[in-house]
Order: C-alpha cells, then structure tokens, then sequence
C-alpha cells in the first residue's frame, strides 16, 4: 500500500503534464502566409486569431486552403510585366524609324544623292551655332567640312501626328569638323513630313547634352 500512495503524487504530476502539453499543442498554430503585396504580418495575425477553437486538423485544413485562395487572388491581381516585344508599332513608325537609321549611314558615307532624295527643299538643319538650308547642308557633307564618322544611337523614339512624324535621339556623334575630331552627346529631334506616300525629312536639330 504504501509504494502505491508513493507513486501516486509522480502519476498525478504526470498525467497533468500530459493535459497541459496537450492543450498547448492544441493552443498552437502555425500561420505559414506568402503575399506579394508586404503585409504578411497582418494576414497571418487575422488567421491566427480566426482559427483559435478550432479543432488541428481542420485548422491545417482551413489554413491551406486560405494561403492557396490568396495566392490565386494575388496572381489574378498582378499583372505580367510589359516587354519591348508587347508595344505595337505601326507600318509607318517602323518606316520612319528606318529612315532615321539610314540617314545616319548615308551622312556618313556622304551619300549625297540618297540625302537629296530624302530631304524636303525646305528643310533646315540647327548645329550648334549655325542653321543651314537643305544645299548648304549637302555643301558641307560633300565637301568634307563637315564628316558624319559614326553616330551610336542610345535612344529613340517617334511620334505620328497627322502626316508628321518626330523621332528623338540620344546620339554619341563622332565627326571631324574642319579637320579637328569631335566627339558629342546630342539630343536629336528630326521631323518628317509625309508627301504623296513617302516620307521627307523637314528638320534635323542638334542639342547638346551636358554633364555626359
């Protein structure tokens, strides 16, 4: 009798250790939440505090099936991000945007007779510190004045306004001015016009860029 009074205190203590880590194994939840929009934290508290008294394997179940249905609402919210390949560009556009690119080839070749051809009688080109007419350009590029070595376009971009196109460039321009080399950041704006179907360049501007 009295070894089994001396073990009764060790069973009592044990058997309450065994309820005590059962209702904490109940009380605990782990809230496992991904979310794309930085507030995780607040989302899994709000899960937490609604599966309290819920029997574990319905709160695994319900704490699943909420993570997978925010899941779905995120990527339904989210859009894929835009690539060059998704922006549309018209026929025309992509005309201009050639001419543009030839134009620079021809400048450099000093191809006079295509730069004829392309450029409207009434065009007018803006260097720095100088305006020429249509044949004083082609003047000073058959000429060697002025020698169009090679122009590494960094950026462009066009606009189609009625039968006016503008193109804006970022240039790195490498040339020889009166013999000397010269090497330049311009912002370049050129201006087409379109006559009877085919597109003439009105207006070629240079603007130097500063702190490049």
């Amino acid at each position: 009798m009295l070894a089994v009074l001396a073990t009764l205190p060790a069973s009592s203590s044990a058997a309450k250790e065994d309820r005590r880590e059962n209702r904490r194994r109940e009380s605990d939840i782990l809230v496992a939440y991904f979310s794309r929009s930085g507030n995780t934290r607040v989302v899994a508290g709000l899960i937490q505090r609604a599966l309290e008294g819920i029997p574990m394997r319905w709160k695994l179940v319900a704490l699943c099936l909420s993570v997978l249905a925010s899941g779905a609402d995120v990527n339904a919210q989210v859009p894929a991000p835009a690539t060059a390949q998704q922006v549309p560009q018209t026929q025309d556009e992509k005309d201009v945007l050639e001419l543009s690119r030839q134009k620079w080839l021809w400048m450099a070749e000093r191809n006079t007779n295509a730069l004829d051809k392309l450029m409207d009688p009434q065009a007018i080109f803006v260097h720095m510190g100088a305006t020429f007419s249509k044949s004083e350009e082609l003047g000073v590029i058959e000429s060697g004045r002025i020698q169009y070595k090679q122009a590494d376009v960094h950026e462009v971009s066009v606009r189609i306004i009625g039968d006016t196109a503008i193109v804006l460039s970022k240039i790195q321009l490498f040339a020889l001015v009166g013999g000397n080399e010269a090497r330049n950041p311009f912002s370049v704006t050129e201006t087409y016009v379109k006559q009877a179907g085919a597109w003439k360049l009105g207006a070629l501007a240079f603007t130097r860029l500063i702190n490049q």
